[in-house]
């Protein structure tokens, strides 16, 4: 086995950013030519040997010690079998986070979020010994092939953004801690955030002169989106945008003007809270009162902002807009489903649907088709609406045995998705691992700016 990194000069160690934070806790040719990617990927590789670090994302895999979900670590298995078929003596270590900081320092045990539960899972799969190990301390030893780390998020500063010093910190840590030899960026779905246990090691590997490479399902969800949306794009091009805000940090304003502004995506339809303030503009005091968010503080600015943005984006692409006149809500501890004109003062939005506009859609014969974030308040804890929703992907599925190119994902459709499956065989082409990286992509590529996608941008480039 190689020793990795040597002489970093790095040895601060886990305590020295997060001490008490967390209560109780060689070129081949086989990838060149197989996306337009013009960064290395495991298969510029013909072998390998040393420490090998995997980023992934296992979030949602794992809540209060049992496994809830598989979809993300068996997505990550392809890259993780390959990289352990290549000749040479190698010991990989596995990277995610789950949950959030915020969540995870009020729970009562931070037990609940630990990955371990997933080492047995792993070593099932790949057939080879896994190791589960915690980031404090130096460097890392273990005598198994495969070691999967504890959450990163344990730590607050993998997802703050308030402290730049704090975070690169933070990754220089993880870095000496796993010592990589190989950095290997593959978990999609966090590929669109600069924290330090994405992009954060991969600048660190950088300076050590380690490469950083593109997993298997990275290249996948490229190649889908960009060299055959976006590149090869078949039209016309329908795409349903639903989630909670439109403006502020969380919001979808970016990758909902892109999309109205490129000349590829033909008709959008928005659904979720996020269509509240075009209701609002359109239907005027027929909606007034049915805000999702009504009577959460800052709510009526927030509001009035995203009013005048809804305002600004149906003048100037209101052809392009589709927006839900059906509304499922509670009224008086009964849940209603009716349309906008004859809708009662006091009921509270929690699903939209589109029926009467499904039939005109489908006359189109929309040839791509992309989904990205649910309809409603899917939620166990909000009611579980996933009427609107299931319309969505029921049609998507019927378009997909005609022909279409249909793109679903993110793990709040995903979810919404698991009781669809058990009543009907629902098919697409393209099951995506990320929601808010898909949708950032596809905006970034529209624009012929996909280089700069954060889990891109932080690869090495390829030596042609």
């Amino acid at each position: 086995m190689t020793s990795g990194i040597r002489g970093t000069g790095i040895n601060r160690g886990w305590h020295g950013v997060c001490a008490g934070q967390v209560p109780g806790s060689g070129a081949g040719d086989r990838g060149i030519g197989r996306t337009s990617l013009k960064k290395m990927s495991i298969y510029d590789l013909d072998k390998i040997a040393g420490r090998v670090t995997f980023r992934c994302d296992f979030n949602g895999a794992v809540m209060n010690g049992k496994i809830i979900s598989t979809r993300r670590v068996d997505a990550a298995l392809e890259s993780i079998k390959y990289v352990l078929s290549l000749p040479g003596e190698k010991q990989l270590f596995l990277v995610s986070h789950g949950g959030r900081f915020k969540d995870i320092a009020k729970n009562e045990s931070a037990a609940a979020y630990s990955l371990a539960p997933l080492t047995d899972y792993l070593k099932n799969k790949l057939g080879v010994e896994v190791d589960f190990a915690d980031w404090v301390g130096g460097r890392l030893f273990s005598n198994k092939p495969v070691v999967l780390m504890q959450n990163t998020r344990y730590c607050a500063w993998d997802e703050r953004t308030d402290n730049p010093a704090a975070a690169s910190r933070y990754a220089e840590q993880l870095f000496y801690r796993l010592s990589p030899n190989y950095y290997i960026v593959d978990g999609f779905s966090v590929g669109h955030r600069n924290q330090p246990s994405v992009t954060g090691i991969a600048e660190e590997a950088k300076r050590h002169n380690v490469p950083v490479l593109a997993g298997a399902l990275l290249l996948k969800e490229y190649e889908f989106f960009i060299d055959k949306i976006i590149k090869n794009p078949v039209g016309p091009f329908l795409v349903f945008l639903g989630g909670a805000k439109v403006s502020g940090k969380a919001g979808k304003l970016p990758i909902l003007e892109a999309l109205l502004r490129s000349s590829t995506v033909d008709r959008i339809v928005i659904g979720g809270a996020m269509a509240f303030p075009f209701m609002l503009e359109k239907f005027g005091d027929k909606v007034a009162g049915l805000d999702p968010f009504g009577g959460r503080e800052g709510r009526a600015v927030e509001l009035e902002a995203d009013k005048k943005i809804a305002a600004g984006l149906l003048r100037d692409f209101g052809s392009k807009i589709i927006i839900p006149t059906q509304v499922v809500g509670q009224h008086k501890g009964v849940v209603v489903d009716i349309e906008t004109e004859a809708i009662p003062g006091d009921l509270v939005i929690k699903d939209l649907k589109i029926t009467k506009h499904l039939a005109q859609l489908s006359l189109v014969g929309y040839r791509t088709i992309f989904s990205n974030g649910p309809f409603g308040a899917y939620e166990a804890e909000l009611g579980g609406h996933v009427a609107g929703t299931h319309e969505v992907l029921l049609f998507m599925s019927d378009q997909t045995a005609r022909g279409a190119t249909t793109v679903i994902g993110g793990g709040d459709t995903m979810t919404a998705l698991d009781g669809l499956k058990e009543e009907f065989a629902v098919a697409y082409s393209h099951e995506t691992t990320g929601g808010g990286a898909s949708g950032e992509l596809l905006a970034l590529g529209l624009q012929g700016r996909e280089g700069e996608f954060p889990g891109i941008a932080c690869l090495t480039d390829r030596k042609i």
